[in-house]
């Protein structure tokens, strides 16, 4: 079974990260920690992808070899992501589903349910809470599924 991850981040955090990548690609890390990337503009941008494993650095901590991550880019603390980028998100889950990179009874989580975090931010993290799949029986926070690798230490 496979577990979505939902985020969000900043356009000035998805900069910095990017500058990141740039000191992750000199120590031998390969990509953005994040699966895919939700753009406001309803675009989805693709980070690691379905298939590759996360190792450290990547989207959750414990949880990378075992999830995919889907990060909304901005701030939705106090208002939602546009429609389209909403849209776009459900889309790509269906999109798993349909082609094996989700089972079809993956559980949704936010961001916070795994770690001490305000990611999705609060208004993103009540309506995901709605969508098909989220999972309302866990225990928060959510127990690592895997032990730390050496470099996440």
């Amino acid at each position: 079974m496979k577990v979505v991850c939902v985020l969000s981040i900043t356009l000035i955090s998805v900069i910095k990260r990017l500058i990141t990548l740039i000191v992750y690609a000199s120590v031998g890390w390969a990509d953005i920690g994040y699966n895919f990337v939700v753009g406001e503009d309803g675009r989805v941008y693709e980070g690691r992808s379905w298939d590759k494993v996360g190792a450290a650095p990547a989207h959750t901590y414990g949880w990378n070899r075992v999830a995919i991550s889907i990060c909304f880019m901005g701030d939705y603390c106090t208002k939602l992501p546009p429609q389209k980028a909403l849209n776009a998100a459900q889309e790509l889950l269906k999109f798993g589903v349909a082609n094996g990179k989700l089972t079809p009874d993956y559980r949704l989580y936010g961001h916070r349910d795994a770690l001490d975090t305000e990611s999705p931010g609060q208004m993103l993290y009540d309506l995901i809470k709605t969508w098909d799949h989220f999972d309302h029986d866990a225990t928060r926070p959510l127990p690592r599924p895997e032990p730390p690798t050496p470099a996440q230490q």
